[in-house]
């Protein structure tokens, strides 16, 4: 029982530390570069909500950019 706990709680450990890595957000403007964000060590949803967040604080200064997540 100790052991099937043991294996049980790696598992869950490596499980939810393997989600999270670096992303970056790369945002253009009429096919030029306007701005590349690091984001380290997030789960993906976050990572996709902050460069959604980055395209709206742009685009609120008058820009037309649309921001990716890598």
């Amino acid at each position: 029982m100790k052991k099937l706990f043991f294996i049980a709680s790696v598992t869950l450990a490596v499980g939810f530390t393997s989600c999270k890595k670096d992303y970056t957000c790369t945002c253009t403007e009429n096919g030029t570069n306007v701005g590349v964000v690091g984001i380290p060590n997030s789960s993906k949803s976050d990572a996709q909500t902050l460069c959604d967040n980055e395209q709206t604080t742009l685009n609120g200064l008058g820009a037309s950019a649309s921001c990716t997540l890598d």
